[in-house]
């Protein structure tokens, strides 16, 4: 009789136990960290690079709010008649870089209309291409890093703004795509740039592509070229 009486006490004061972990331990945590959530927009389905954003594109749902990508769009309003940037896929939560205002062929409509032409240069690293958040439409001036031996000896380094680089209309960025898996984004920064340029423009692009390092300026939205 001892033995059962000091069986049920024993499950008991483990039951209470249980109890005091979920209401003390588990429940707070849980709760601290459906607090710690955001409502975001993401791609309900995959969305070719061009194509205008609608709202069977777009769905809302929940992430944790930690380590968020800068930009990430958490109204519907500012996806909604946007043209894709990037191809981006199912799931994949949107971002600002990901969107553009600009139809892709509108841009090379106006510019052969100009006399431009398409020209695409190479970008070394993820500083040198804008960090991946040049997007189509986009204004920027290409910088010339070089080195070169001093008369001392000493090698000397040179960093220079041509002119005739400065507002350059980006048309694509390529090797761009982006993809969310289990609530962490990984994405692809560009390895090249096309950009919309004069025959002058082009010529000196190649000249500044094969006698240094090219590093790009993104410029404010709306400073166009020389």
């Amino acid at each position: 009789m001892k033995r059962i009486f000091r069986s049920r006490l024993l499950v008991a004061a483990v039951c209470v136990l249980l109890a005091g972990l979920v209401a003390f331990v588990l429940l707070p945590n849980a709760m601290e960290q459906k607090e710690n959530t955001a409502i975001v927009i993401r791609a309900a389905k995959d969305i070719p690079k061009g194509t205008q954003i609608t709202e069977g594109h777009v769905e809302r749902t929940e992430v944790g709010s930690y380590n968020l990508p800068g930009g990430t769009i958490t109204d519907q309003t500012l996806a909604i008649g946007q043209y894709a940037a990037l191809d981006i896929l199912e799931h994949s939560s949107l971002t600002e870089k990901m969107l553009t205002s600009v139809k892709y062929e509108t841009l090379i409509e106006e510019a052969l209309a100009q006399g431009r032409s398409l020209i695409t240069v190479s970008l070394s690293s993820v500083a040198a291409g804008g960090g991946g958040h040049v997007r189509s439409g986009d204004r920027v001036s290409i910088l010339l890093y070089k080195e070169y031996e001093g008369a001392d000896g000493q090698t000397v380094s040179l960093v220079e703004e041509p002119q005739i680089l400065q507002g350059l209309l980006v048309y694509a960025t390529q090797d761009s795509r982006a993809n969310i898996m289990e609530g962490v984004l990984y994405e692809e920064t560009p390895k090249s740039m096309t950009l919309l340029v004069t025959d002058a423009q082009a010529k000196a692009l190649v000249a500044a592509e094969y006698g240094g390092q090219i590093h790009v300026k993104v410029l404010p939205t709306g400073e166009a070229a020389e």
